[in-house]
């Protein structure tokens, strides 16, 4: 079914138990066939991690500076977001482009373009099925201890969710129904990463100042089509 195989995609964030830390994450407007399993060319760090979302600030490898990321990229997902932004906070630059999904049955993108070096400045809205949904590999050099202790909070909000449906039996239908996707939201997004390295400082990736709004990758210009350079 559509919406469960998007909402899986997007709640995959499972880190892999290895020296570096890998997460999967989801990526609309890419088919399964066209992305690779990992990307190399870049790397993520942790800026924020919650059971609603995970930001990411993005940056090309030591050995790929001019991997196509812009200096500010950030990546936002969760359970039912999707929002991606890019950008370059030099004084001489004059551009950025945002994609923001709801995403349900299928994924509903308003996509923007903004700036004097916007060729067609001006925002869509685009629909993509699960077919245009897929999930990729992300080494994750910073903030991977957040993922951590993300895991650790949800494993503890769990239980206590659990323990108050078992106790509030005169609770009302609508609160015990809270409580329980209280439990299950803070699961969803949850991982235990092992291993982190330090972040890439000559990529000029964005820091934790930047908009939380995501991280577009010029690897998916095509989702904006001709509003980007």
């Amino acid at each position: 079914m559509t919406s469960r195989y998007i909402f899986a995609s997007l709640i995959s964030l499972v880190a892999a138990q290895k020296a570096s830390t890998t997460i999967s994450v989801p990526w609309i407007g890419i088919g399964s066939t066209d992305a690779p399993s990992v990307f190399t060319d870049f790397y993520a760090s942790v800026i924020t991690a919650n059971p609603t979302a995970t930001t990411l600030s993005l940056a090309c490898a030591p050995e790929s500076l001019d991997c196509g990321l812009f200096p500010a990229q950030t990546l936002v997902v969760g359970p039912s977001t999707y929002n991606i932004n890019m950008g370059n906070p030099s004084p001489d630059s004059d551009f950025t482009a945002t994609m923001d999904c709801v995403v349900a049955e299928s994924a509903v993108c308003k996509e923007s373009a903004s700036g004097s070096e916007a060729n067609f400045p001006g925002t869509s809205t685009t629909t993509y099925d699960a077919d245009m949904v897929s999930t990729f590999g992300l080494v994750v050099t910073a903030g991977a201890d957040k993922l951590n202790a993300q895991a650790e909070t949800t494993t503890t909000e769990a239980a206590e969710s659990s323990a108050t449906m078992k106790s509030s039996h005169s609770m009302s239908g609508s609160k015990l129904e809270s409580v329980a996707s209280t439990g299950v939201a803070v699961g969803s997004g949850s991982v235990s990463p092992t291993g982190s390295g330090s972040v890439v400082e000559s990529t000029g990736a964005a820091d934790a100042n930047a908009v939380v709004g995501g991280g577009l990758l010029t690897v998916v210009a095509g989702v904006i089509g001709g509003l980007l350079l």
